[in-house]
């Protein structure tokens, strides 16, 4: 099948042992940088995990006072108004009125 061209073997690259310890030494090289960097990362990643472990504590520390405030007083202050205005008590009237004649001028 000559067609008045010369067939040509594909050109294949034969490999020195100089270039042949080139490219191990460059493989090995990449392989070290890419520890390198996995380690970096690994540590980016432990950080940004305690961060947001810190975040959170750092938002209930400031929420839960906030929440535990919003259930908790709303009563209290009903008792304690309840109790300056004289509802509450035995029946003698005010108990702090003696307290607050003391305070009268």
């Amino acid at each position: 099948m000559s067609n008045g061209t010369s067939e040509q073997k594909p050109s294949s690259v034969t490999l020195t042992q100089e270039t042949a310890r080139d490219l191990a030494q460059k493989i090995e090289e990449s392989i070290l940088w890419s520890k390198k960097v996995f380690e970096g990362q690994e540590k980016v990643r432990k950080y940004l995990f305690w961060n947001t472990v810190g975040n959170v504590i750092r938002l209930a520390i400031i929420l839960i006072p906030i929440v535990i405030g919003f259930l908790v007083l709303p009563p209290l202050i009903r008792n304690f108004t309840a109790l300056l205005q004289g509802g509450a008590g035995n029946g003698t009237g005010n108990p702090f009125g003696e307290v607050l004649d003391l305070l009268k001028p």
